[in-house]
């Protein structure tokens, strides 16, 4: 969301949900940090609370398990059944992993990491044998972290602009409203191709797909680079490929567009018109030079988002 709708538009989200919880009228980074940490309270109260004012990297078991708890329940971007693993394994050098690639993610673009500290207050680690980690509507502020043993400095910003972009766009349908009917939604007959994972999937999880595989691939263009081979996320070629399918059958199935409130639409849209402009200047020797560009250190730790 950084890149497709811009800095300003984010943070006048992030303003107007997050204003009526400001304190003395401070609107400084730190006011409207606790402000909307208030503002997710006030919504999500079942939710763990983090007290400190920087992103807390979660390692306290009890608290830990209430996230993955959270997490597990059926969420509107969670169609996938018994993603944790049973198994009590809290591995905490993720976390120590998510930190360390976090600051050089501030090397990279200091302003996409400004948004993603005042977006996102708790990191936690969850067994899985199934998933990377992922986002939920029911824990806007919070990611789940489960990266795997063959990721380097790539797949990590890769991932920290995917799980953001979930939970701008959260923020932005809580402030919009993105969808005309959530019951017609969930009916098998209405759903659409996704993105990134590339199958059916109801009306929300193709919604974010779009825009996450947008953000990726203008963040690539922008500063990444586009991967020679990437692990987290497809090709570059790929993922336009896919994305554009996606944006196409949406826009040409009338029952689909419609459940689209004019702000999803909108979006919609938006999207792509940035990616006509992504595979207008990409050529397929850019993802080789990417790979000089990048420090692709492997690390060792271990995808459904």
């Amino acid at each position: 969301m950084l890149r497709t709708v811009g800095i300003k538009r984010n943070i006048e989200n992030l303003f107007s949900l997050s204003q009526p919880y400001t304190q003395g009228g401070d609107y400084s980074f730190l006011g409207l940090k606790r402000a909307y940490k208030k503002f997710l309270h006030q919504i999500q109260p079942s939710v763990p609370v983090s007290f400190l004012d920087t992103i807390e990297f979660l390692k306290d078991v009890p608290r830990t398990r209430e996230m993955i708890s959270l997490f597990a329940e059926k969420s509107r971007l969670d169609d996938f059944d018994r993603v944790f693993s049973d198994d009590s394994q809290f591995q905490n050098e993720h976390l120590d992993l998510a930190e360390w690639y976090l600051q050089e993610l501030k090397k990279v673009d200091e302003q996409l990491y400004s948004l993603f500290s005042l977006a996102i207050n708790i990191l936690f680690s969850g067994p899985s044998a199934l998933a990377s980690g992922g986002s939920s509507s029911g824990a806007i502020g919070c990611i789940w972290i489960n990266p795997r043993p063959t990721w380097g400095l790539q797949d990590f910003l890769e991932f920290f602009v995917h799980e953001m972009t979930h939970n701008l766009v959260f923020l932005d349908e809580y402030r919009y409203h993105h969808y005309e009917g959530y019951a017609e939604m969930f009916l098998e007959e209405n759903y659409a191709m996704s993105a990134i994972l590339a199958k059916k999937r109801p009306l929300d999880k193709v919604f974010h797909s779009i825009l996450v595989s947008t953000e990726v691939l203008l963040t690539r263009r922008d500063i990444l680079g586009h991967p020679g081979s990437p692990i987290l996320h497809p090709p570059t070629s790929i993922m336009l490929e896919k994305t554009f399918e996606s944006i196409d059958y949406v826009e040409r199935n009338s029952t689909v567009y419609s459940l689209l409130t004019s702000r999803g639409k909108e979006l919609i849209t938006t999207c792509k018109e940035h990616l006509k402009d992504v595979k207008a200047s990409y050529t397929p020797t850019e993802a080789l030079a990417a790979m000089s560009n990048l420090d692709h250190t492997t690390i060792t730790s271990d995808l459904v988002y």
